[in-house]
């Protein structure tokens, strides 16, 4: 146990679920649970789309932050939405450098994504983006490749901090399983390769079954599945999830997104113990190899069916993912990293300190 410290995090809490606001929910459940540290919370889930409410919420909201960014030692912004002119981030981002600064409280900023900065934003934007990170005691993001393009713009401190889910201890590997029952879990779009998967669906053996889970997008219906092999399961709740995939023997996400950071859905597999085929796009080769894996380039429909029958084939190769993933899974565990975060602001903390 190390000395006690007070963070102040601000960030999106569900509703709505997705994938940040789940994340900073995760990381204040898990904080929340150490003796050593205090924690103050600010959600900002109430000024997005809010109309004309949202700048008198904005102005609420940075009045929280002084409050309690007063009381805090280390003050923490959690925020996605970098894509574009990003004014959430570029709203939350400066008042968080302007307060840190007044109040002299270091700053950790930490984004989602494989991408803190896209090439659609306006140059000016991209400036100020890397201005506000640039002011950053400790910047977090969640792939090594984000990781390794902020040292090169030198950007402060940049350090690995990956998407991580609460993991349990698996049961004793059964060596006579086998891989027959795939499942999809996440959003039901175009975009996650979901096309592609119902044709690959209809190449399978009949004693092969895909399962889809999840909330329809972009247009798609319950119908786009009716007369395909891909049987629609309905949506889950989040704590459902990994003791439905548990249920399967292999995760399938032929997501053509190319900039995926590290899906939840991935991890959320490892947790329950399942390996994974997914498109080689964004941040998923960095969490998905050879050892609990298999990767495919994106959208080649060969190469996913190929790929699925390895496992149905052979089960000694199914057994083996079998064993890498009990492994991998160790990486991405919540105990790990709430403690390593809580470390990162105590460090901050006595050094700002002067200690």
């Amino acid at each position: 146990m190390g000395k006690e410290i007070h963070i102040l995090m601000v960030g999106t809490l569900p509703p709505p679920l997705g994938g940040a606001s789940v994340l900073v929910k995760q990381l204040v459940e898990g904080l929340a649970q150490e003796t050593d540290v205090r924690l103050s919370v600010i959600n900002t889930n109430d000024i997005r789309g809010s109309g004309w409410r949202a700048p008198f919420r904005l102005l609420r909201t940075l009045g929280q932050l002084v409050v309690k960014g007063r009381a805090s030692q280390v003050m923490t912004l959690h925020i996605s939405g970098t894509r574009g002119t990003s004014p959430a981030f570029l709203v939350m981002g400066s008042a968080a450098v302007v307060v840190s600064r007044i109040l002299g409280r270091p700053l950790v900023i930490r984004t989602f994504a494989n991408r803190y900065i896209s090439d659609s934003q306006p140059a000016w934007a991209q400036r100020w983006t890397r201005g506000i990170l640039k002011r950053a005691a400790l910047f977090l993001v969640e792939t090594k490749g984000s990781v390794r393009q902020a040292r090169e713009e030198s950007l402060s401190r940049p350090e690995w901090f990956p998407n991580a889910r609460p993991i349990e201890a698996l049961p004793p590997l059964n060596e006579e399983r086998t891989c027959r029952k795939f499942v999809y879990v996440g959003h039901l779009r175009p975009m996650k390769g979901l096309s592609l998967l119902a044709n690959v669906a209809s190449q399978l053996p009949d004693h092969v079954s895909i399962d889809a889970y999840g909330t329809f997008w972009d247009d798609m219906t319950e119908e786009d599945f009716k007369g395909t092999r891909v049987r629609y399961c309905g949506s889950l709740e989040p704590e459902n999830v990994i003791p439905t995939m548990a249920g399967y023997d292999a995760l399938v996400l032929p997501t053509l997104y190319d900039s995926e950071g590290y899906p939840g859905v991935i991890l959320e597999a490892y947790g329950a113990g399942i390996p994974v085929i997914a498109s080689r796009v964004g941040g998923i080769p960095e969490i998905v190899d050879e050892t609990s894996g298999i990767l495919i380039p994106k959208g080649d429909e060969e190469e996913l069916k190929d790929a699925m029958m390895t496992w149905v084939n052979s089960q000694e190769t199914f057994l083996e993912a079998l064993r890498g993933v009990a492994v991998k899974r160790e990486d991405f565990s919540c105990d790990r990293w709430t403690r390593q975060f809580a470390d990162w602001c105590r460090e901050l903390s006595l050094k700002s300190s002067g200690l």
